[in-house]
């Protein structure tokens, strides 16, 4: 293979890569809308007097009054669901064309160097680099997707319950139906990536992620499954003793997103500041020297990042490396042992927020 046929086949990944994101997302259809639509305003008065109607007519109408304002919070979550699903969309395709266009000019920048071997080095980890920043964007915004598909199923489920208890069905969910996916086209739902087929020629540097929940021999992504049916974080794994609201927060959303995760640590003596002032969490990577351990640290690196700002995210250690907020990185000092070069676990440190003083709610 050439030089020149080794960028082609990069360009082609890549634009495939592209191409997963869809162009748009669809106009939404509109977001069903009981309690501000034409359907709202209030209920009349029971007719006057003492009797049976009287009675039941106001019992309907409180009824009725309480299922209206419930669905018309229901209806401020899922325009919110919707407009979140569009940026979601618009930074994904964004990013990923960004890193077309990166590689295009680095491959053109490189190419009159490339017939000398130190060229030829240069072009391909280049190259390498951009297959990587490919994987990074596709990652994030499976991430993302998924946590607003999570929520859109609490959301569903919770239009279900709305009403008397004699109530059956299910309130329609008219506005979601042009929500973007990855795949293209402006179809709804979140089933999959159904376009990622269309990379299986990619090499094992970009496949090296993990594709949907329950892949082989990788992380789960985060799909915050124990989220309960109001959206907010149940407890973790982790104590939250001696915790900051940040801290607790990163510690309680971990856990939903991967239930691998078995042991989270968190207050504790220490020479810095981090543990002892409830600001940091230690999440413990199960067999952390293997592929599957590697790429489950690698996802909570990655979903500690994408939240960098709910957890008001000061840095992150894992092997050896610390991130900061800003996407910069630096290689930390060997400490002389795998625990102490964060080699089996990754810590996540928080500017704190405060500590709890109960009665808080912790979500994303």
């Amino acid at each position: 293979m050439t030089i020149g046929e080794f960028v082609a086949g990069v360009d082609r990944l890549l634009t495939r890569g592209h191409g997963l994101f869809a162009a748009g997302g669809g106009d939404g259809g509109g977001v069903f809308a009981a309690g501000g639509g034409e359907g709202g305003g209030s209920v009349p008065a029971p007719p006057a007097g003492g009797g049976g109607l009287t009675g039941g007519a106001g019992v309907a109408g409180g009824v009725y009054q309480q299922t209206q304002s419930g669905v018309a919070g229901l209806d401020g979550d899922s325009g919110q669901s919707a407009a979140d699903a569009g940026g979601v969309g618009a930074q994904g395709r964004a990013g990923s064309g960004a890193v077309v266009g990166q590689a295009r000019t680095q491959a053109a920048a490189i190419a009159p160097m490339s017939g000398s071997a130190a060229g030829m080095r240069l072009m391909v980890s280049t190259m390498d680099e951009r297959l990587a920043a490919m994987q990074r964007q596709i990652d994030t915004t499976t991430a993302q997707n998924q946590v607003l598909a999570t929520r859109l199923r609490q959301v569903a489920e919770a239009y279900r319950g709305v009403g008397s208890p004699g109530m059956t069905g299910a309130m329609p969910l008219a506005g979601l139906g042009g929500f973007p996916t990855l795949g293209g086209g402006g179809g709804g739902g979140f089933g999959g990536l159904s376009g990622l087929s269309s990379l299986a020629a990619l090499p094992s540097s970009l496949m090296g992620g993990q594709w949907g929940s329950g892949g082989a021999g990788g992380a789960s992504t985060a799909s915050l499954v124990g989220r309960s049916a109001g959206g907010a974080l149940p407890p973790g794994v982790g104590s939250e003793k001696g915790l900051q609201k940040d801290t607790i927060l990163a510690e309680r959303a971990v856990s939903a997103a991967f239930p691998e995760i078995k042991t989270i640590g968190g207050y504790r003596p220490d020479s810095l500041r981090w543990h002892p002032n409830g600001q940091a969490i230690d999440v413990v990577i199960p067999d952390p020297s293997s592929p599957q351990g590697k790429a489950l640290g690698d996802a909570v690196l990655r979903f500690a990042l994408q939240h960098r700002d709910a957890f008001n995210l000061n840095h992150v250690i894992w092997r050896e490396t610390i991130y900061n907020p800003d996407g910069s990185s630096e290689l930390m000092e060997n400490r002389g042992s795998p625990t102490q070069n964060h080699m089996d676990h990754v810590h996540i440190a928080t500017n704190g927020g405060g500590y709890p003083r109960g009665g808080e709610v912790y979500r994303l």
